[in-house]
């Protein structure tokens, strides 16, 4: 299009001097009025598509180049894009019909879950089911015993033969995330328990006089193990579950409020979290956190099972 064709199409806007009054010295202004007096002309678009195109290969180029360097340093399949024939994240039942439609299908592999709730509220009878369940299907139990609570007739109340769990009862904090640790370093388990967090008291505080202990080092030994341990259930596939208790803190307003021990550590690393709470005979658990599910929803737990 010549200048002369150009100026009868912008013959009357107010926007764009003729060629005549155009400052020899802003030939880009006039291209800025030129784009805005005829927006989306095809000389415009034939220039931004093929800019589009140019800059969109040279990404894919960059990250191609990317990727290979990931995979020759740390192996392949390290970085990787999501699609349809991707193995889907895979579920492990909890043997309560209600909340595994709750939890669309059971807890997911290769995540934390934290189950937590105030005292006798049922948090060991729902890990055990799960338990049962996972046996039943042909899969391998453990349980970390750290409060020393599960004996061989409770085992039999839940419908589990003794046998066929595998439970460790570790003497301090330390030692019992160690198991944890190889448990799923080896793959050896299918969904591993540790009951609870409350009881992983740290050596430091076992070996401290009686009120002298130093405060802090609970929520740092969650912490330090849970970034190993993340890592390693996904890897394993495996289920890990660690149930809390409730404690009451109250605040500098005399307001109290119930929290869960062992720091924020293993309510940020959980993919689920389970609140359970109990009236009577009645049991209710409510999702509160589900990275893969839907949170907000609850499921009463048939009290028979």
């Amino acid at each position: 299009m010549s200048l002369s064709e150009r100026s009868r199409i912008l013959k009357g806007s107010a926007d764009v001097l003729p060629h005549s009054r155009m400052p020899s010295t802003a030939p880009w202004g006039w291209a800025r009025r030129l784009r805005r007096a005829v927006p989306g002309g095809p000389h415009m678009q034939a220039t931004t598509e093929t800019t589009k195109k140019t800059i969109t290969a040279q990404t894919a180029a960059k990250a191609r180049g990317a990727w290979r360097r990931l995979e020759t340093l740390l192996g392949r399949g390290a970085v990787a894009l999501f699609a349809p024939q991707d193995t889907p994240l895979g579920r492990l039942p909890t043997g309560y019909a209600a909340l595994d439609e709750v939890l669309d299908g059971g807890l997911p592999r290769g995540r934390i879950t934290e189950v937590y709730g105030p005292p006798a509220a049922g948090k060991t009878r729902l890990v055990l089911k799960l338990c049962g369940t996972t046996i039943a299907a042909g899969g391998v139990a453990a349980v970390v015993d750290v409060d020393h609570g599960i004996e061989r007739a409770t085992l039999e109340r839940s419908g589990i033969d003794p046998n066929r769990l595998v439970i460790a009862r570790p003497r301090g904090g330390e030692e019992a995330l160690q198991i944890v640790d190889d448990l799923l370093s080896a793959q050896a388990a299918d969904v591993v328990i540790v009951d609870s967090v409350a009881a992983l008291v740290p050596r430091a505080e076992l070996q401290a006089a009686t009120g002298a202990a130093p405060a802090g080092h609970h929520a740092r030994l969650m912490s330090q193990a849970l970034r190993r341990l993340t890592h390693k259930a996904a890897k394993a596939r495996a289920v890990l579950v660690f149930t809390n208790q409730l404690r009451r803190t109250w605040g500098e307003d005399g307001i109290g409020s119930d929290v869960t021990t062992g720091g924020h550590a293993l309510p940020y690393a959980a993919a689920t979290r389970l609140s359970v709470t109990r009236s009577g005979r009645q049991t209710r658990v409510l999702v509160t956190k589900a990275r893969f599910g839907r949170e907000g929803c609850g499921a009463l737990l048939d009290p028979e099972t």
